[in-house]
């Protein structure tokens, strides 16, 4: 009987690794916990509308989609932010949060489809502040990142910080369904590449049939 082999890209973790990678991630709670932010678990598994209405585009072509036995189109999470949004909100709509704002930490696997890449799962681990304005909250988590890349002992490192508010109120000014907002956002570092980039933003964003002949002609032919 031939030997059935794990799938290209899909990495197992030997004994060593896999007592390091939790050493690292044990750490690392314990330092979020410190700090007040809680530790939650999301499903694996959630409908691929949740992660198509924030990111989209170029996304959308990385994730692992299918439909499961009820008919539901679901995807393998490609990142935890969109959980996190979801649960809060449950939390929110079912009256069951007390407090804002919220502090939440999150660790465990994450799957994107690259032909490139090394791994196709991998361990993602971050923290989320939600439900708080002003520039307290912003300077917490820039902070909370350096304190993170301090704990594990990264010899230099670089904070690189986004301002999606300018983008957001030029689209705002755009005759666009405000479900593609969420896509371009997400698809910048994608725009930076010219004009293939541009062609395989145009062809994601068709895939998943957010934007119309006319809607896509804003960005070129």
């Amino acid at each position: 009987m031939e030997l059935l082999r794990r799938l290209p890209h899909m990495e197992d973790t030997s004994p060593e690794s896999w007592s390091r990678r939790k050493q690292v991630q044990d750490s690392l709670s314990d330092l979020f916990s410190l700090h007040g932010y809680e530790a939650v678990e999301t499903p694996l598994l959630e409908p691929t509308e949740l992660f198509v209405r924030k990111f989209g585009g170029e996304l959308a072509g990385q994730m692992y989609s299918f439909t499961e036995p009820g008919g539901i189109p679901v995807s393998l999470r490609p990142e935890f932010t969109s959980s996190i949004m979801r649960y809060v909100l449950e939390l929110v709509d079912s009256e069951a949060l007390k407090s804002w704002p919220v502090r939440i930490h999150y660790n465990g696997p994450v799957f994107r489809y690259d032909q490139t890449a090394q791994t196709l799962q991998s361990t993602q681990l971050g923290a989320e502040l939600l439900g708080a304005t002003g520039i307290r909250p912003d300077t917490e988590i820039l902070r909370l990142a350096m304190l993170t890349l301090q704990h594990v002992k990264l010899p230099a490192y670089k904070l690189i910080i986004n301002d999606t508010s300018i983008l957001s109120n030029l689209l705002s000014q755009l005759e666009l369904p405000k479900e593609s907002h969420g896509i371009i956002l997400g698809s910048v570092n994608q725009l930076k590449k010219g004009a293939d980039g541009l062609e395989r933003f145009k062809q994601a964003v068709g895939h998943i049939g957010l934007l119309g002949p006319t809607d896509t002609a804003l960005f070129g032919t």
